[in-house]
This record gives structure tokens, C-alpha cells and sequence, in this order.
């Protein structure tokens, strides 16, 4: 599969080399999540809006199961476009995940 040159990978893309294909990864849109997940010595990637999501090279999420969490709902229709660019990758299986406070935990499944 071919990528040109202008992707960039999500920020801390290149620990998922000392991760196992079979483990679930986080992903995320959402500063909170990412703070909140690195917090508890988790591996959560990371997508800026710097960025549009066709700029970001998901060519790691082949055959991974990806997990996208989001808190606040504003992130949701960005968080199920992640989780669509995602699938369109080749990755196994993906989750949206909602982590708002006050509410209870929901998941989504994108495939």
C-alpha cells in the first residue's frame, strides 16, 4: 500500500512497534482522552486538528483493533469519521468509545 509522502502518522505512532499486533489501541481526537489515558501508563494515539483525518497515514491500524475514545459529545461525529478512516485501513476491529464523565460509558461499533 502506497503513501505519500505528505501523511503524517498520529503522535506516538512509533510506540506501536513494542506493542503485540493482538493487543487493542487506543485513538483518539480528544487532548482530554489522550492526558487522561498517558496518565495511567496507557498507550493512546493521538490525532490533532491541525490536520485533516485524510492527512494521517493509518497504514499501522492493518489487522489491529483500534479503540476510539472521545469525552465530550462535540467530539463524536469527528471521533465516528476516525473510526471510518480507520476501518477503511484494514484494521480488525474497531470500537468508538465514549468516556463522557457524567454519563455512562457507551460503546459503538463502527463494523
Amino acid at each position: 500500500m502506497f503513501y505519500p509522502s505528505n501523511k503524517v502518522a498520529p503522535n506516538h505512532a512509533d510506540q506501536l512497534l513494542k506493542q503485540p499486533k493482538a493487543s487493542p489501541v487506543f485513538i483518539t481526537i480528544d487532548w482530554q482522552c489522550l492526558n487522561y489515558i498517558k496518565s495511567h501508563s496507557g498507550l493512546c494515539l493521538y490525532c490533532s486538528k491541525k490536520h485533516p483525518l485524510s492527512g494521517f497515514d493509518f497504514s499501522y491500524c492493518y489487522k489491529r483493533e483500534m479503540w476510539v475514545v472521545y469525552s465530550k459529545q462535540h467530539y463524536y461525529a469527528r471521533s465516528l469519521q476516525l473510526g471510518r478512516h480507520i476501518q477503511l485501513a484494514g484494521a480488525k476491529k474497531v470500537l468508538i468509545i465514549s468516556i463522557i464523565a457524567d454519563a455512562s460509558p457507551e460503546v459503538r461499533y463502527v463494523n
